[in-house]
């Protein structure tokens, strides 16, 4: 039976998190994952071509460490494996387990706040801290969506954990409140 790319991703990322933890390198070796993700996502068709069987696996070897020169050993390994166990066109999803896995080891997360108007640098990091404290967290990092629907208040997703503070909720939940008491 295959497995689903979360499945890799997790048995995967389970076990790179636990070697680089090992190797106590977790946090320099993630900053250089997280450089790596973003090239590859800049240009999937790099990963289509260590992906591609008719390709010959020196050829990917070399095309790989070219890539992978100026990064440290580890990271080196972790590609050569992936690599060798052609599981190359499930790299991002893996690395962002990693991420995943490491941010709760560190106490941290990231998450989308949403709000009607734009908010300011200031307002949040006060919704940072908030949801940090609220969430038990050390660290809570927000990425700000403006949306226009929400009328006013802010939702905050961090995680799986949802907090609608939203004018939009409260005056739903008040039309479904008022509508039971008929």
């Amino acid at each position: 039976m295959a497995l689903t790319e979360v499945e890799i991703a997790s048995r995967y990322g389970h076990a790179l998190f636990d070697y680089l933890t090992d190797s106590q390198c977790l946090e320099d070796a993630l900053s250089e994952l997280k450089e790596v993700k973003k090239a590859l996502i800049e240009n999937p068709k790099f990963i289509e071509l260590l992906d591609n069987p008719f390709v010959k696996e020196d050829e990917k070897l070399t095309m790989l460490t070219a890539v992978t020169e100026k990064v440290r050993p580890e990271v080196k390994n972790i590609f050569s494996l992936l690599l060798e166990y052609g599981r190359m066109a499930n790299v991002v999803a893996i690395i962002e387990e990693l991420e995943k896995l490491s941010n709760q080891a560190l106490g941290q997360a990231q998450g989308v706040v949403k709000s009607a108007v734009p908010l300011t640098d200031a307002q949040i990091a006060a919704v940072s801290k908030e949801l940090a404290q609220k969430l038990d967290l050390k660290t809570v990092k927000l990425k700000n969506q403006v949306d226009q629907s929400l009328i006013g208040g802010l939702v905050a997703q961090v995680n799986d954990v949802v907090i609608d503070g939203s004018i939009k909720h409260k005056l739903a939940k008040l039309r479904r409140q008022l509508s039971d008491k008929k």
